[in-house]
């Protein structure tokens, strides 16, 4: 713009307060090249303006402006330079006696006004030669930009080239600041790139471009040890970006071969760096495709999840397409649409469980198959419990009760599992089968050779038949301290005298003292609440009382409490 131009964005109070600013020491050091000291109160300031014919290439000025904004100092010289050219006479102001603050240049800044440009241009060439950083900056700020067109391989080489100057050849670990100069010089490598990019965005050359900058980028996570975020914070940043000006075509087809162009690509990519570049757009594509476009992209993640799983399997192994294709469609609220598409997940129990709850809201018989699959298929790593569980809830909805009954006999025989006893006793319409069912189960249990687990279990059962004699015989045969405290209250109103005859049998064993302190207080007090001194030590008569055992442990409460 022309100084005229320029002028003419600023109200005449702005001008105004800029007019009445000092100029001092106005001179052409050079042809367009214009300086001069503006004095403000009691501070001076040093501004440059270079002009090309009419127009302003650049205006400078040391009191910390940014060179494309303009403060008062450099209003002042445009507005001085303005009459200048038009032949009015410019009174150079005198200097003050009271004595400036010299905000001027910096010394080194001065030095070089002073120095000899040839010696200026020798010491440079040096400093290039031990600093790579340097001389590359000073070839993205002054070189040539080629802004008409890049290649892949054009951009890839900036890149390395830059990597080579800031982290050397052999480089394994990189510290902040080395991480920081590598970013600002991706930044400013890029910027015509960037221009590049975007005028040709629904080009594939455009995608190829991106493709390459940003495995250059997670290359350099990878292979390189530090932790600074300025990388991955770049990434992103640019990576929106680049989605910015890709949906903000207004062709939507040419938007759509992109994104196809994109899963296409995807599916051939087998080097794990390569691989994880084309998934991290793919997968961000979900957080800015615009609604337009939504359908275009899910029937590009299906086609894509149909390739890496092939059609006819039934199930998925790739956990993170499915993930993102529930995602995007639940989030969308489209799930309805595409509930079919999406199948379990081997060994992905989360993701499982979660599709069969949002499948039950719209097709029972559909749940109901998946939960099958599941099971069948032995998609869950350990236990398939909760996909049980789901499966006879939509067994009853849909009134399937004897399927039901079956289902939970079957887990029963494999985990005694109460609540499927209970379910299973009050299902029989027989009393006499129902009797039958329990008669066997119980015989079988009473002859086995039970573990503490089985022996809980056991215990469940016969609590909910309220068979508190069986409970006793059975701890004739296996004592445990802790089933005799869950139960106690139960098992001292059936039978107290069998209740004190089990314990003083369990606890005449040396270091029968239960490990849990509480399990032992609570035992302690209730044998002290519910019988007398006399009917203990009668018992004691019985069964000895070693030394670390429950029945000295007793003994020796009872004549604490004598005392």
């Amino acid at each position: 713009m022309t100084i005229a131009q320029i002028l003419k964005q600023f109200d005449k109070a702005s001008l105004a307060t800029a007019s009445k600013l000092v100029i001092r020491e106005l001179e052409e050091e050079k042809k367009g090249h214009w300086v001069a000291y503006v004095d403000e109160g009691n501070e001076s300031h040093d501004v440059h303006v270079k002009l090309v014919g009419k127009q302003v290439e650049f205006a400078s000025c040391d009191c910390g402006v940014q060179e494309d904004q303009l403060c008062v100092h450099k209003t002042k010289m445009l507005l001085t330079l303005e009459d200048k050219l038009k032949g009015k006479k410019i009174v150079d102001k005198p200097l003050a006696k009271k004595a400036l603050s010299k905000k001027k240049m910096s010394e080194s800044v001065a030095l070089l006004h002073e120095v000899n440009h040839e010696e200026i241009y020798v010491w440079m060439a040096e400093l290039f030669k031990k600093n790579k950083e340097v001389e590359t900056e000073f070839l993205l700020k002054f070189g040539t930009n080629k802004v008409n067109s890049y290649t892949v391989e054009e951009v890839d080489k900036i890149l390395k080239d830059i990597l080579v100057a800031t982290m050397g050849r052999k480089r394994q670990e990189a510290n902040a600041k080395q991480v920081k100069t590598l970013i600002d010089l991706f930044t400013i490598a890029l910027a015509p790139v960037e221009d590049f990019l975007t005028i040709n965005i629904t080009k594939p050359i455009a995608l190829d471009i991106y493709l390459a900058v940003v495995f250059r980028l997670f290359n350099f996570n990878h292979a390189v040890y530090h932790t600074s975020t300025r990388v991955d914070t770049f990434t992103k940043k640019f990576t929106e970006r680049f989605l910015y000006a890709l949906f903000n075509v207004k062709d939507k087809d040419a938007i759509g071969k992109q994104v196809t162009l994109l899963r296409m690509n995807l599916q051939y990519q087998e080097g794990r760096l390569e691989y994880q570049t084309y998934w991290y757009l793919f997968k961000l594509i979900g957080d800015a495709i615009p609604e337009e476009l939504l359908h275009k992209y899910i029937s590009e993640i299906i086609e894509f999840k149909k390739f890496a799983e092939g059609e006819e399997v039934e199930y998925d192994s790739i956990q993170g397409i499915s993930r993102l294709l529930l995602n995007v469609v639940n989030r969308n609220n489209v799930f309805k649409q595409y509930y079919k598409e999406l199948r379990p997940v081997q060994y992905d129990e989360e993701f499982n469980l979660f599709l069969i709850k949002l499948v039950i809201d719209i097709d029972l018989l559909h749940a109901e198959q998946l939960c099958q699959l599941i099971i069948d298929k032995h998609l869950h790593m350990f236990r398939n419990d909760g996909v049980e569980d789901i499966l006879t809830e939509i067994k009853q909805k849909l009134g399937k009760n004897e399927d039901v009954l079956e289902m939970r006999k079957k887990r029963f025989a494999e985990s005694l599992n109460i609540e499927d006893y209970k379910f299973i006793i009050k299902s029989f319409k027989n009393k006499k089968e129902a009797e039958a069912f329990k008669t066997d189960i119980k015989s079988k249990l009473s002859k086995a050779t039970l573990y503490l687990r089985e022996l809980v279990k056991y215990f469940e059962i016969l609590d909910y038949e309220k068979d508190y004699v069986e409970m006793l015989n059975k701890l004739k045969v296996t004592p445990s301290f802790a089933l005799i405290n869950k139960y106690s209250k139960k098992l001292y109103k059936a039978d107290a005298k069998t209740l004190l005859d089990r314990i003083m049998m369990g606890g005449q064993s040396v270091n029968s003292i239960p490990s849990e302190a509480l399990l032992s207080t609570d035992l302690l007090m209730f044998i002290l609440d519910n019988y007398t001194s006399g009917e203990i030590l009668n018992k004691l008569m019985k069964y000895s009382a070693p030394r670390n055992s429950m029945n000295l442990y007793i003994k020796q409460a009872i004549i604490a409490n004598q005392k």
